[in-house]
């Protein structure tokens, strides 16, 4: 029923440009219901809406990567962070406390597909974040932890 309420509200909630959230994209609610994000095909961003204070402001805009409206943000359990897939990156955003964006995964150029385990399409609220790889050229696939304290990703092949 919640959810329900939560649609309906979402459905009619006027953005300050005038535009319906549900008319601009498919909106990611956060699990607790407070915030919104979803893809501004106008601007080319991620944008996220805080349901408190009826503010909207966008995620990438100061991000150097690609961002297309076909990847899903991904939320962690506690609402606290957003994962978001772009050209070449996984990028973090902290959304409780407006930290800039971290990278989560360093591709540079190489062939790496990279995926965050899920569990019930969440990100699990205990670090570190699972991920798993594909090499594009080789095939070779593999298992890689992100480290939030020691700030590092750590890959491990997998046969």
């Amino acid at each position: 029923m919640i959810k329900i309420l939560k649609f309906f509200f979402l459905a009619f909630l006027l953005l300050p440009s005038g535009r319906l959230v549900a008319d601009e994209a498919t909106c990611y609610m956060s699990p607790d219901g407070l915030y919104c994000v979803y893809f501004d095909n106008a601007s080319g961003e991620y944008m996220m809406h805080d349901m408190r204070l009826d503010f909207t402001y966008s995620l990438t805009e100061n991000v150097e990567d690609g961002f297309i409206a076909s990847r899903k943000p991904l939320w962690r359990a506690d609402s606290r962070y957003v994962y978001i897939s772009g050209a070449y990156d996984i990028w973090q955003f902290d959304i409780t406390r407006g930290y800039s964006p971290k990278k989560i995964t360093k591709r540079h150029g190489k062939p790496l597909k990279y995926e965050i385990v899920t569990v019930d399409g969440l990100v699990t609220a205990i670090f570190p974040i699972q991920l798993t790889y594909y090499n594009t050229f080789t095939g070779e696939k593999g298992q890689a932890e992100f480290h939030m304290r020691k700030n590092k990703l750590i890959t491990k092949k997998v046969k």
